[in-house]
C-alpha cells in the first residue's frame, strides 16, 4: 500500500474548487426559481386581468337584462291600463274625452 500525501495548499484549492462549482450551481438554481417566480407572476397577473372582464361582462349583462325586464314590466303595465281605458269606454260607451 502507498500512502500519498497531499501539500495543505493542495488539498484547500480542491475544496475551493468545490466550492465555487456549489456556489454556481446555487446562483443558476436562484436564477431559475426568479424566472419561474416572474413567470408565475406574469401569469397571476394575466388571470386576474381575465377575472376582472368576466365580472364586468357579467355585470353588464345583470345591468341590460334587468334594465330590459323593468322596461318590459312598465310595457305590460301601460297595456293593461290602455286595454282597462279601452274596456271601460266600450262598456260605458264613453269617448276618450270623458276619461280625462
Amino acid at each position: 500500500l502507498l500512502i500519498i500525501t497531499l501539500p495543505n495548499s493542495f488539498e484547500k484549492s480542491i475544496v475551493d474548487t468545490q466550492v465555487q462549482k456549489q456556489l454556481m450551481l446555487i446562483r443558476e438554481q436562484q436564477q431559475v426559481a426568479t424566472q419561474i417566480r416572474a413567470e408565475s407572476d406574469v401569469i397571476k397577473a394575466e388571470y386576474n386581468r381575465k377575472a376582472k372582464v368576466i365580472l364586468a361582462e357579467g355585470h353588464a349583462n345583470y345591468t341590460v337584462i334587468t334594465k330590459e325586464a323593468q322596461a318590459q314590466a312598465e310595457q305590460r303595465k301601460i297595456d293593461a291600463e290602455s286595454e282597462a281605458f279601452r274596456m271601460i269606454t266600450q262598456r260605458l260607451n264613453l269617448d276618450a274625452s270623458c276619461l280625462i
